[in-house]
Order: C-alpha cells, then sequence, then structure tokens
C-alpha cells in the first residue's frame, strides 16, 4: 500500500515558503571541506533576509537573490562557521566555499565533584526553558521552497504480482525517484494555525499526468519545544526526558556571538520510543542551535531530522531549513524519502519576555496574558508562586527542571482554556490554497527557482516525466485510459473487494465475491460464508443514502444467512439518521461473547463449540437524531420472529465426526427460551457536556483535545405484547464513561453502568442482559472494558445489575524498567472489573497487562462473595478484530 500510493503516503508522513522575484540575479556555487570533499546538505542563511537553505548532498546551492549588499553564513556541523559579505549585481555570481574543520574545545569543562557529566546540567536548563521557546513566536509570515522525493529501491514479489496492472498502468518501477517541489507563502499563527498558498508547483508522482492533485506537499511545522515534537517518542528536551536519555558532553564552540554546546543524546535502549543523535545548544539563552538526531526504527521506518536555527529577529531563534530522511523497509518492499524547506522569514511576532529573558521571568510573561476568569487568575498567581521559588537557581535539579517544565505547560494549557471557553469562532487549522497558474511553469523557470539543485536521481526522473508528458502528449487517449480503469476498479472492487467512485456523488464498497475473512465455522451453521456490498449517493443538503446488501449460506443448516438495509444520513444542524434492515441468520445469545473467529478456531481445533445461537429474522426500524451539540437520542422498533437451533454438524478439522459438540443451550440456570415473537421498543439518550466547541456553517463542533468530560447515557427497552409478538418486560439503565489525560502519556478510563428489569413477565434468553468476557486464554477483543474471568453466559440476567471498569495505562510502570522490554512501543496497564447481581452477589477481577493497540498479555485475579476465585494468564490479539466477519447482527 505503502509503495503503491508513495504520494499519499508523503501527505500522511511530512505535513513555509520560497518565492523569486522576476528581477532577482543567481548566486550559486558549492560548499567542500579543506581537502575539497563536499559537504552534503550545508546550511545556507542570508542575515539581511532572514532566509535559510541549504546545499544538496553534492554540495551544491543556488538562490535568486535581488541587487544588493548581503551577509551570507555557510556552516556544517563539525566545521568552522564563515561568513562571506555578497555584493549581488546584474550578472551571475558564483562562489567556492572552503569550511575548516572544528575541534569542539573541552579546555574549559568543570567536572563536579560528584563526577556528573556537564551535559545534564545544560540539558536540566534547557528543559525547563522548552515551555517558554515553544511560545515564543505568536505568528510569522514566510516564503519557503519545499521539495520532496521518494526512490522506490525494491518492490516484494506478492507486491508486483496483486499490483501488476496498477503498477503498469501507473508506470511504477524499481529505481524510480518521484518528486514535488513548489513555492510557496505560509502564514502561521501560533499555536498551530498554518495558511499555505501555492504559487507554484511540479511534481512527477504518479496521477500527476491527468491534471494534477488538488492537493501539495505539506509545510512541516511541528514545534521541537513541544511533548509531542518527536510522534510516539518521547523528546530528548521535555520533563521527565532523564528516565529515557543519558547525555553526553562534547565540548563547545563560539559561533559568532554565541556559545554553542555540542551534546550527545544516548538512549536508553533502542526502541521505537527513543531518539539518538546530537543537539547543539546556545548558553545562557538554552535554546537549540541545530540539531542532527534520528527517530529509531518503527514497524520497518527510519527517520532522520537535521534543522538548523538562526537568529530571525535579536534573541530568537526559529528554524531556517529543515531536512527530513525517511527510510521505509516493509516485509521485502523498500523506499526511501527525503524532505527539503528553505524559508525565508518575511514578518514576524514574537514574546519580546521570552526572547529576551529566560525562565525567571515566566510569571510576568504568563501574567501579562489576558486571562478572562477569576478562577484562572488565582490558578495562574498560584504557579507563579511556585515558579518563582523554583527559578531562584541558575543551576536547577533534574526535579526541579522538570517541575518547572511542567508548571509552565499547565499554566499556558489554564490560559488557553479560559480564552476559549467563550470563544466558538472557527478557523481552519490547515489550509491549502493552490493558484490556478501554479502548474503552468517550465523546466526553465524551476532550474531558475529552486535554491536546492536536484540529486542525479531526481534530474532523471524529472527529465523522464517532462520528456513524456511535453506539449500534452499522452501515451494513450485519455477518455479510453480513464474508462478502462474504471472498469478495472469495479471488477475488482466486485470480486477482491474495495472501493469504486464512478463520480464524486456516489460510490460502490464491497468486501468481494472473494472475501477470505467472510469464512466461519460453528456447530449451527457449519462452514458458513459471507460478504457485504453497499452503494452509497451523497446528497445535495450534506446528506448520504446507502443501501446495503450482505448474502451468506450456511452449509450445515442448509439455509441463507443474509441481511439488507437502506439508510439515510443528514449531516446538517440536526445530524438525523433513518435506517430500515431485515435479515435472518443465527445470532449469538450474548452479542459481547464470543467473536466469530474466536469461535471458528475453537471448534475446528478442539472441537469446542463456545458460542450458543438462536435464529433470528427480523426488521428493525431506526432514528437518531442530534437534539443539541451535547446530546443525542437513539430509538429502534424491532419485529422479530427468535427460534431455537439445534447442532447441525459435528465436523472438526483435529477430531473425528464420533466425538459431538455440547448441546446448542447455554449451560446456565437462568436460561429460559421457546420459539416466539419479539416486538421491542428501545431508546437511549446519550449527554456529552462539550464546554469548548467552534461553530462551522452554523454547526457546533467540539475542539479535539480539549473537551474531556464524562458521557452519560439512560436508556430504556419495552418488549410490547401486541399480536403474535409474546415478550412483555421493561428493562432502564444508566451509566457514565471518562478518559482522563493523568500525564504526557498517561490516561485513566472508566466506565459504570447500573440496570434493572422493572417487569419481565414474559422474557426469554435473548433479551437478558448481557455482559462483554473473554474467559480464555487467547481472544482478539481488547482487554478494557472487558470481564476476562467470566463465563460468556453464567452472569447473564434480567433482574438488576451494577458493572464498572477501571484502567489506568502508562508507558513506563512496572516491566518496562526491565532491559528486555524497555525498548519496546507498549503501554503498561492496571486495571479492575466489578459485577454485581443481587442473586448472584458481587464478582472482581484485578488485573495488569502489557503490550499496545494490535496486542497485549496480561494476568488477572478473580474473587467472589466466597473470596480468592482464580488467577489466569490471558493474550489478546485485538489487530484481528477488524478483520473477523461478526454473525451476530
Amino acid at each position: 500500500m505503502i509503495l503503491l500510493m508513495p504520494r499519499f503516503l508523503f501527505f500522511s508522513i511530512l505535513s513555509v515558503v520560497f518565492s523569486t522575484a522576476l528581477h532577482a540575479q543567481a548566486f550559486k556555487g558549492s560548499v567542500t571541506d579543506s581537502a575539497g570533499n563536499p559537504l552534503p546538505f550545508s546550511t545556507i542563511y542570508i542575515k539581511e533576509l532572514a532566509y535559510g537553505t541549504s546545499a544538496n548532498q553534492d554540495g551544491e546551492f543556488q538562490l535568486k537573490l535581488a541587487p544588493g549588499n548581503y551577509t551570507c553564513i555557510f556552516q556544517s556541523m563539525g566545521y568552522r562557521k564563515v561568513t562571506k559579505n555578497i555584493l549581488v549585481g546584474k550578472g551571475t555570481i558564483s562562489l567556492h566555499v572552503i569550511l575548516p574543520g572544528l575541534v569542539y574545545s573541552l579546555n574549559e569543562v568543570v567536572i563536579s565533584s560528584g563526577g556528573e557529566d556537564p551535559a545534564n546540567k545544560i540539558m536540566r536548563n534547557v528543559i525547563a526553558n522548552a515551555p517558554l521557546h515553544a511560545g515564543m513566536v505568536t505568528e510569522y509570515t514566510a516564503d519557503v521552497y519545499i521539495r520532496g522525493s521518494m526512490e522506490i529501491q525494491q518492490l516484494s514479489s506478492m507486491v508486483k504480482w496483486m499490483a501488476r496492472d496498477q503498477l503498469k498502468e501507473q508506470g511504477i518501477k524499481e529505481g524510480d525517484t518521484y518528486l514535488e517541489e513548489s513555492v510557496n507563502e505560509i502564514i502561521f499563527k501560533a499555536p498551530n494555525i498554518v495558511n499555505q498558498k501555492v504559487k507554484s508547483i511540479h511534481s512527477t508522482f504518479p496521477g500527476n499526468d491527468q491534471g494534477g492533485s488538488s492537493v501539495a506537499v505539506g509545510y512541516i511545522s511541528q514545534n521541537i519545544y513541544s511533548p509531542t515534537a518527536f510522534g510516539n517518542a518521547v523528546s530528548p528536551l521535555t520533563a521527565g526526558a532523564f528516565s529515557y536519555y543519558r547525555y553526553s558532553y562534547e565540548g563547545a564552540n563560539q559561533y559568532g556571538n554565541v556559545m554553542v554546546d555540542k551534546i550527545k543524546i544516548i538512549p536508553n535502549g533502542d526502541g521505537p520510543q527513543y531518539v539518538s543523535g546530537y543537539l547543539y545548544v546556545i548558553e545562557g539563552l538554552w535554546c537549540i542551535y541545530s540539531m542532527d538526531v534520528n527517530i529509531n526504527s518503527q514497524l520497518g521506518t527510519r527517520i532522520k531530522i537535521n534543522q538548523t536555527f538562526g537568529e530571525v529577529r535579536e534573541g530568537a531563534w526559529l528554524a531556517v531549513n529543515n531536512r527530513y530522511t525517511v527510510d521505509i523497509e516493509i516485509m521485502g518492499n523498500k523506499s526511501a524519502i527525503n524532505y527539503y524547506t528553505s524559508i525565508k522569514y518575511n514578518s514576524i511576532a514574537i514574546n519580546a519576555e521570552v526572547a529576551g529573558e529566560s525562565k525567571a521571568n515566566a510569571e510576568r510573561w504568563l501574567q501579562g496574558k489576558k486571562v478572562v476568569s477569576k478562577k484562572a487568575r488565582l490558578q495562574v498567581s498560584k504557579i507563579d508562586e511556585k515558579l518563582l521559588r523554583l527559578s531562584s537557581s541558575d543551576s536547577p535539579t533534574t526535579a526541579e527542571a522538570n517541575r518547572i517544565s511542567k508548571l509552565i505547560l499547565r499554566q499556558k494549557d489554564i490560559i488557553r482554556r479560559d480564552s476559549l471557553k467563550n470563544n466558538h469562532d472557527y478557523i481552519e487549522r490547515y489550509k491549502t490554497e493552490i493558484d490556478s497558474a501554479a502548474r503552468t511553469r517550465d523546466s526553465s523557470y524551476w532550474n531558475q527557482a529552486r535554491p536546492i539543485p536536484l540529486s542525479l536521481a531526481e534530474k532523471q526522473g524529472s527529465m523522464a516525466f517532462d520528456s513524456l508528458h511535453a506539449g500534452g502528449n499522452r501515451q494513450q487517449n485519455d477518455s479510453s485510459r480513464s474508462s478502462l480503469h474504471l472498469s478495472k476498479k469495479l471488477l475488482k472492487a466486485l470480486l477482491t473487494g474495495g472501493r469504486y467512485d464512478p463520480d464524486t456523488l456516489k460510490y460502490f464498497k464491497s468486501k468481494g465475491l472473494l472475501n477470505p475473512f467472510g469464512l466461519n465455522f460453528n456447530a449451527v451453521d457449519g462452514f458458513a460464508y459471507k460478504t457485504d456490498f453497499g452503494l452509497y449517493l451523497k446528497t445535495k443538503k450534506q446528506g448520504l443514502v446507502s443501501v446495503s446488501f450482505s448474502p451468506g449460506y450456511a452449509f450445515s443448516r442448509k439455509a441463507m444467512d443474509w441481511n439488507a438495509g437502506i439508510m439515510y444520513s443528514d449531516h446538517g444542524r440536526l445530524k438525523q439518521e433513518f435506517s430500515i434492515t431485515a435479515g435472518s441468520g443465527s445470532t449469538d445469545f450474548n452479542p459481547a461473547g464470543a467473536m466469530a473467529i474466536e469461535n471458528s478456531l475453537s471448534a475446528l481445533l478442539l472441537h469446542d463449540n463456545i458460542s450458543r445461537f438462536y435464529l433470528r429474522n427480523y426488521l428493525v426500524l431506526n432514528h437518531s437524531i442530534r437534539i443539541s451539540h451535547e446530546m443525542k437520542l437513539s430509538s429502534s422498533l424491532a419485529f422479530e420472529d427468535n427460534r431455537l437451533e439445534t447442532n447441525n454438524t459435528d465436523f472438526s478439522l483435529l477430531y473425528s465426526e464420533s466425538r459431538t459438540y455440547k448441546a446448542n443451550i447455554p449451560a446456565v440456570s437462568s436460561y429460559s427460551m421457546a420459539d416466539h415473537g419479539n416486538l421491542q421498543f428501545e431508546t437511549t439518550l446519550t449527554y456529552r457536556p462539550v464546554p469548548y466547541y467552534y461553530i462551522k456553517d452554523g454547526l457546533k463542533i467540539p475542539r479535539p483535545g480539549l473537551n474531556n468530560t464524562p458521557t452519560f447515557f439512560a436508556g430504556y427497552k419495552k418488549g410490547i405484547p401486541s399480536g403474535g409478538f409474546k415478550t412483555n418486560f421493561d428493562f432502564i439503565h444508566s451509566g457514565l464513561s471518562q478518559t482522563l489525560k493523568s500525564g504526557l502519556r498517561s490516561q485513566l478510563s472508566y466506565s459504570l453502568e447500573a440496570g434493572y428489569f422493572a417487569s419481565k413477565k414474559t422474557s426469554y434468553f435473548n433479551e437478558y442482559k448481557q455482559f462483554a468476557s473473554q474467559p480464555y486464554l487467547l481472544g482478539i477483543k481488547s482487554m478494557y472494558p472487558v470481564f476476562q474471568l467470566l463465563d460468556y453466559y453464567s452472569n447473564s440476567t434480567n433482574t438488576g445489575y451494577c458493572e464498572g471498569h477501571l484502567m489506568y495505562k502508562t508507558p513506563m510502570l512496572l516491566l518496562k524498567h526491565l532491559p528486555l522490554v524497555r525498548n519496546r512501543l507498549w503501554t503498561e496497564s492496571l486495571s479492575g472489573n466489578y459485577l454485581y447481581i443481587p442473586s448472584m452477589g458481587y464478582r472482581l477481577e484485578l488485573g495488569y497487562s502489557i503490550g499496545n493497540d494490535f496486542y497485549q498479555a496480561g494476568i488477572y485475579s478473580g474473587f467472589s462473595n466466597a473470596g480468592f476465585q482464580s488467577v489466569a494468564f490471558r493474550v489478546t490479539l485485538s489487530i484481528f478484530s477488524s478483520k473477523q466477519l461478526s454473525i451476530s447482527f
């Protein structure tokens, strides 16, 4: 997928801007060391223009500058900085710059009596000041040249076979290099609003021969001082970093009027949660001068980041060029991505207090912010008092540095939340506009405009593309090619699954006639196969109409297993949804019991049918409406004919058919079932306070990441005795759930629910309250909120119950301190599950687990009224839960 969609990968991984006046003159040259060896990706910074770029991998550079005098600074880590005064006139200027080697001085390093590395003191100051530098710039405009290229180094045999038509159609082959370059204007406003105006763009990515994409490679504008700047990896500049890294002082050198310390980052492990490499820190300001770091391998991906910063305003150091290298190696497929930016700042607004002072003035800076409420002012004031005490020392301890960083982040979050609570204006966070003439530039323009010359592979790829598509020529007629392409996509969607878009208003999705995940097995149906087809039509009023059909067949039961439906959803103010569904098939008594793949494996390999089924023929009317942006009401009316089922096969892969399956009856005393009709009405009201929202097109939309409020719900279900429908019961239930952040990377989740059957004149086992559980060693459900030691059916009830789940998840708790697992991108969890049923007493589970979103392993202890019950080990492969076909409806 990654290799067949290189352009999409680019937009996903790399998310301003360089322009050239027509009257500008060329300034080009090369950068080498004293021996004449090129210095790849050396930095060139034009001081008067606050303009930074870099040389290419051969040390070559090329700029367009208006006539005038300029101070040009050339630098590369490990070499002395060289400053040249350049007079640009009417002609082209060529310059060969030699950077002498540099040895970082250790002469003045004083090791403390305790033998502490001087890097620790430096990094404590960096960590303490990082939140201030993160908020230094309030807004800026810039001209930015962006280039991204992707080289297809190797395609696996599987990809070559499965995607041979797409590869041939798009002309993708091993060794090809694709690039996109653009000249942009970037408008940035803190904390994360970016407008990208694309003035010109040139792309050789597959698909651009059809007129070009409507999107462009984005501007990477992450703030390196943010705790999440390095994605899943722990930032070496954030509070708590000393738990993940050691730092080594490798010397200092004078760069102009600043002293720069070289700090080596030494991770405590080699997993994807770590960063390694070098930071260059400006003494006194405690900000980054440059960095050269690697984010360790994750899922076959290695990322290298090089950034150089310039003093764009006095005391304000911002990135003036960026280079990202991404090497991808997944299942025999290899590719390499390179991303560059050259930045020329046109206007910058900074917090002067932050630029000119250190952490000692944090409280004064934050007090100058507009804080609306008295409560927020009081909270900020209390934090100021703590910061004043902690900031009295110029050499904070590790604990003090962490505390300062966390307090400032907390203070800024209070101010941000307070300012947004009554601000409901919508502002698009990232907006891209492409000029209508952006794609009209020819190769001569780009040869003049690009400040970073192309590599040999990029040149070859660009020349081949431009030659092939010069003058609008095509290898075949566009309309016939498009028609053939659409026909192939429709056939593929029908046979093997996928999506087919004949136009912008409708699309077709299916799992395909050949759907391997549609095959399952149980003792009632035997082998059963099912697949899905759906047609979706977009309406003019932000609505969607869908028609779905899921045909299937149960081979041992010798019956169709199907369901069909029609649905209309309105995405307007009320966000209403109407649907009618009908179907027939074997259905698990417990919809939250065993998944189809779990029961299939258990039956085929162990001759144990862990699920119990009844036949459900149904017609259901559904409606939901968003009463407000905080409240939703869902209702349904179901007409059901429920019938008893018996086993129809004793087949198993490892056992002879002389061994029979257990009867298709839940082995519990509360079981009561007969053929019956069920006319059932159900309604649920959900409410979640949303104090932080914005208004877009008249709709209130929650602001992401701010509304960590609980979700409340209350529901009522009624069995209506009428005509041939027998059930007669009333069931009410309510509860709440919430997930809270308890640290930068920790969270606490809980859910509570209680219910009661107010009447139960006539009800059967399939109408009882059932509970989500995973009572076997291996399963595919997530561990929260699921009982791990309860049987699928033994606690089903038609009386009352109280249920609760709690999970605390953190990246470092117990086992993660051990060397063998420290390097894994795992989290650890402590959990508790509680269930009380008046007739049965209570059940309590306490557990510990470790893993990630794809798999987890844990150990659980169970308790009841009788005391301790059992200890069990559990493994969940939740990665498969989305790939199985459930046989319940």
